[in-house]
């Protein structure tokens, strides 16, 4: 997977974009980079906001717009995060079973993720807007249960109820998490 990163976000998460990275590792940054930079089903934008004085990262789904919101991740391990964002996108859709098949497909096809600059403008211009309209409209204070934020809750939330889709073929009124069913479907063949 690639997860295209903010400048904000690489320098406040210190991420070593796959240009920078050194040694073996740099072969097979730069071997999923070729790989998978021109399939935007394997894409996420990555942007770092602070809630209650804690970073946090939302990342999206180019192809979709699904949207997850991670928290007290570890920042000096990059391999992590995309750890996270598996774990946040399997638990969205936990309970929909016709679509693990497509989930596993689409983790299998780039189990590695790799950081790179953001620098597509209709990418960084959906994280501005989420961005914005988080910050606007999405009250986390809503989803602190005894001082812990439920971040499960949360990203369900965001993606099933409130989000609407972005990207190539989506009807205007498609959820999140519809249309990242939908992009899966078509993208696996189911």
């Amino acid at each position: 997977m690639i997860v295209y990163t903010s400048e904000k976000a690489i320098s406040a998460l210190n991420i070593k974009t796959y240009d920078k990275i050194e040694g073996a590792q740099s072969l097979l940054a730069k071997y999923h980079y070729d790989k998978e930079k021109d399939d935007v089903t394997l894409a996420w934008g990555c942007e770092t906001f602070y809630f209650m004085g804690k970073r946090g990262l939302q990342v999206v789904h180019a192809a979709s717009g699904l949207t997850v919101f991670l928290f007290n991740l570890n920042y000096d391990e990059p391999g992590l995060i995309g750890q996270q964002i598996k774990s946040a996108v399997g638990h969205l859709f936990e309970e929909t079973v016709d679509i693990h098949p497509q989930l596993k497909k689409f983790f299998a096809a780039a189990p590695d993720f790799v950081f790179v600059p953001l620098t597509d403008k209709a990418l960084a211009s959906q994280l501005q807007r989420i961005t914005l309209e988080t910050a606007e409209g999405l009250d986390f204070h809503n989803y602190l249960e005894n001082g812990v934020l439920r971040t499960r809750k949360l990203n369900s939330v965001y993606n099933y109820n409130k989000l609407f889709a972005f990207g190539k073929g989506h009807k205007k009124d498609t959820k999140a998490a519809q249309a990242f069913i939908n992009v899966l479907k078509e993208h696996y063949h189911y």
